[in-house]
């Protein structure tokens, strides 16, 4: 994920909004899923970015946007990949259970932001929190589960993206193009 970076510009949010519904197709034009959850957590940081940017008009649409991809990705994650990879080894197995408590806390914080009626410093100190631990999030499944995907046989990995596609494309109402 894209960490301190400028805020986007439209085009840069269209641009990675638009990759990540599809990430990078794998050979039998299936997304692969480890790029549509990379995508995903760069497109979760251009939004984040472009929250501390908006003006305070724009902000409750844009904190309902961030939310709901969030979660979006936290159920493809948690539904679909997560259990899948776990199966494959002990070592994927225990990088999945690492990453578990960060979906709890990532929800939690969810929870508290959805909850708050004003944008106040309370509401700004949850919200820097919530940045936080998507970035860390991001960290960790780039860093220690994902890797445990890259010697897999590409039609296994093609066929989760497309469920993790399917889960996604049904959670954010869109229909496939």
């Amino acid at each position: 994920m894209a960490r301190n970076e400028p805020n986007p510009t439209r085009t840069e949010l269209t641009r990675i909004s638009q990759q990540g519904q599809q990430g990078e197709l794998g050979r039998s034009g299936e997304p692969d899923p480890v790029e549509m959850l990379t995508d995903e957590h760069d497109r979760l940081q251009l939004l984040l970015n472009e929250f501390e940017g908006d003006d305070r008009s724009e902000k409750r649409t844009l904190l309902k946007r961030i939310c709901e991809e969030l979660e979006a990705h936290l159920r493809m994650e948690e539904e679909v990949f997560y259990p899948w990879i776990s199966s494959l080894n002990d070592a994927a197995w225990q990088a999945v259970d690492k990453v578990k408590g960060d979906h709890r806390m990532l929800k939690e914080a969810l929870g508290d932001i959805r909850a708050m009626k004003r944008m106040d410093e309370r509401f700004n100190q949850r919200f820097g929190e919530l940045e936080t631990l998507i970035e860390r999030h991001a960290d960790r499944d780039e860093r220690e589960v994902y890797p445990s995907t890259y010697d897999l046989m590409q039609s296994d990995l093609e066929q989760i993206g497309r469920r993790m596609l399917d889960l996604r494309e049904r959670l954010l109402g869109r229909a496939r193009a």
